[in-house]
Parts: structure tokens; sequence; C-alpha cells
């Protein structure tokens, strides 16, 4: 009579959860690329809505950045990506310019954005 065992050997499971292993590491490295990409894309959103709110805001009254919309027409950055300041001369009687300056906070490969009347320029470039 034939004696037959059933089951893996402890050489054959320690083979299995090395490669294992190693396929979870090259998933994890690709995957910092793009959570860099993704906070870049993020901060670049965040500013091209600035730039829409600020050139509405500007035609119709002054800019105020704060934490809190003060009223309707109050155009604040989001504090979760951004925080900046800004000069202007906006308003009914104003020239209708302005310069913004955003920061990223969001650990992306932008470090910082110019937001004026003309768009948004990033730093670095390109990036």
């Amino acid at each position: 009579m034939k004696n037959l065992k059933k089951g893996f050997t402890l050489i054959e499971l320690l083979v299995v959860i090395a490669i294992i292993g190693v396929l979870a590491t090259i998933v994890l490295v690709s995957l910092t690329g793009s959570r860099t990409k993704a906070n870049s894309a993020a901060f670049k959103g965040e500013v091209k809505s600035l730039y829409a709110g600020l050139i509405t805001a500007c035609s119709d009254s002054s800019i105020v950045i704060g934490n809190f919309p003060v009223n309707p027409k109050t155009f604040v950055p989001a504090t979760a990506f951004a925080t900046g300041s800004a000069s202007q001369s906006c308003g009914l009687n104003g020239s209708s310019t302005f310069s913004f300056t955003v920061t990223s906070t969001n650990g992306s490969g932008c470090t910082s954005a110019t937001v004026n009347q003309n768009g948004a320029t990033f730093t670095p470039a390109g990036c």
C-alpha cells in the first residue's frame, strides 16, 4: 500500500510568499509616482477654479481673502490645497486687475502658481 501525502511543503509556501512580496513591492513603488501626479492634477484643478472665481469676483467687487466666505461675492481659496495672498484693483470703479500667488500644501510636484487676470502659471514649469 502506497502512502500518499497531500499538501504543500514549507519550501513551496515560502517561495510563493516571497513572490507575492516582490509583486507587492513593485506595485507600491509604481503607485508613488501616481500619487504625486494626482496631487499635481488636484492642485492645477484648484488653481483653475480659483482663476474662474477671481474673474467673477473682480468684475463685481473687491476680492476678500480669508478662511470663510463673508458674502456670495467673496472669493476664498480652498485651504485644504492652498494658501495665498493677493493684490488687486477690482470692483466697478477698478481696472479689473489682480495677482494671486498660491502655494501648494498637498505634496504635489507643483510648488506654487501665480494667477492674474490673464490666466495661471505654475512653478516649476510643466509640473
